[in-house]
């Protein structure tokens, strides 16, 4: 997964010279990779299983918003395509999540197990 983040960066960083002419994919390239770390430490490290479905639901209007900007750049139009299996991961794991969550809400405070 780093090779295929840091062939998007590169493929944005390269068309728009840097954050200068157009920050818009990059920033939100960013916001969207901060989110993917963000979810294991709140689903598997701190077991708020609730709180990692609505941060991955967050994630996944993130990754479509980027889709659509990275369609955008000129030059780069297959930049977009790599995002595709990423999505279609990111809604599987969306979908185990709320149905982890579903089954165990009248269980507070459950073990999970750990989750990397």
């Amino acid at each position: 997964i780093e090779g295929h983040f840091n062939l998007q960066s590169s493929g944005i960083n390269a068309e728009y010279g840097g954050f200068t002419k157009r920050p818009a994919p990059l920033i939100v390239f960013f916001l969207q990779l901060i989110l993917n770390f963000a979810w294991p430490l709140i689903f598997g490290t701190a077991r708020e299983i609730f709180a990692g479905f609505v941060e991955i639901v967050i994630l996944l209007v993130v990754i479509i918003i980027l889709i659509f900007l990275f369609n955008s750049v000129k030059g780069r139009r297959w930049t977009h395509i790599l995002l595709l299996p990423y999505l279609a991961w990111v809604t599987f794991a969306s979908v185990l999540n709320w149905n982890m969550y579903k089954l165990n809400r009248d269980r507070p405070g459950i073990d999970i197990g750990y989750v990397p």
